[in-house]
């Protein structure tokens, strides 16, 4: 969110922001079982439950958003395996959306 200048109009509730946050040039060419994947992400090794998209879009300026409803499955934040200590993301699938 700081890489981008984002910030939270209020703290108390993380999970309100995201568990991933993905910026395309292009939204429509993310394909849509990419975008169910980041949407559902806690790990490299984590199955993918979900199979179709289900999304709020908004347009602001020529400039398209999606929230993307996700399924928790174990891990309320990140795993350390997806963060690396300078803060950039260590999976794959993230790193070629950044």
């Amino acid at each position: 969110m700081e890489n981008v200048n984002i910030k939270p109009l209020y703290e108390g509730h993380d999970k309100a922001y995201a568990h991933a946050l993905g910026i395309s040039e292009n939204l429509s060419s993310v394909p849509a079982f990419r975008q169910a994947r980041l949407a559902n992400y806690d790990g490299s090794d984590d199955p993918t439950i979900i199979k179709k998209i289900h999304y709020i879009q908004n347009e602001y300026n020529g400039k398209s958003t999606r929230f993307i409803s996700g399924f928790e499955t174990r891990l309320s934040r990140p795993s350390r395996k997806m963060i690396n200590t300078q803060g950039k993301f260590t999976s794959p699938i993230m790193q070629e959306l950044i």
